[in-house]
Order: structure tokens, then sequence, then C-alpha cells
């Protein structure tokens, strides 16, 4: 989160990322994913936010995150094929 407020995203993403593969799990995995894909979000790579999206609602459906999934999905979504 310090890198976001930093403004230095990639890295965010970075270690959002890495944090979500180091101890893959139910309850800290899928916030981790969800920051980094508005991370992405936030530097216009859509598509890499997109696959990050489908990836929480296939893999944690039953998570607060995978249940609020599909209105960023869409959103996402929707931005890349409208830049």
């Amino acid at each position: 989160d310090a890198y976001m407020e930093l403004g230095e995203i990639q890295d965010a993403v970075t270690y959002y990322m890495q944090a979500a593969e180091d101890n893959e799990n139910q309850f800290t995995t899928p916030i981790y994913l969800m920051k980094a894909a508005m991370a992405y979000e936030n530097m216009d790579k859509y598509d890499k936010a997109v696959e990050i999206y489908e990836k929480l609602k296939k893999d944690y459906p039953k998570t607060k995150e995978g249940m609020e999934v599909d209105k960023y999905l869409n959103r996402a979504s929707t931005a890349t094929v409208n830049p």
C-alpha cells in the first residue's frame, strides 16, 4: 500500500501479486488480488485487471471479493473495449 501512496503503482502490483501467491488462502489472497487488479486499472492496463478479476471469480467465488467481482470485471472489460 505504501508504494500505491507514493505513486509507484507497478511496484505496488508486484508486491500485491507476490503477497497473493506466497501464502494462498481464502482470506488474504483475494484481498491482494483485488488490490493488484485495481492498481492495473489505475495504469490503464485493463486486460491485466480483467485476468485477475476472472481469477478471483473462478478461484475465490465465496469470498467477499469474489462475490463482488462482477461489477469490477464488467468495468474493466468495458474499458478494454472502449479505451
